[in-house]
């Protein structure tokens, strides 16, 4: 099942810096998933609508176009 996983992070934060190489290691472990890592910094004019009240927050999207998680997760690759 194709999933299109998303990372919203900050740049400035030490959880998010320390979880990215988690989040790296399983793009090339999930060739069917499309993992993107996405500073909201760079985005902050699209994504200033969200609720975003902590990092990293992931969303996940299956192959329709539905949403199927959006929320914080704790950096724990297991």
């Amino acid at each position: 099942m194709t999933l299109d996983v998303v990372c919203l992070c900050a740049d400035w934060c030490g959880t998010c810096r320390d979880y990215r190489p988690a989040f790296e290691t399983l793009t090339g472990a999930r060739p069917d998933w499309r993992m993107r890592w996405v500073d909201v910094e760079d985005f902050e004019a699209v994504l200033d609508e969200l609720d975003i009240t902590t990092f990293p927050m992931i969303l996940i999207v299956d192959g329709n176009g539905a949403l199927c998680f959006a929320g914080p997760v704790s950096p724990q690759p297991g």
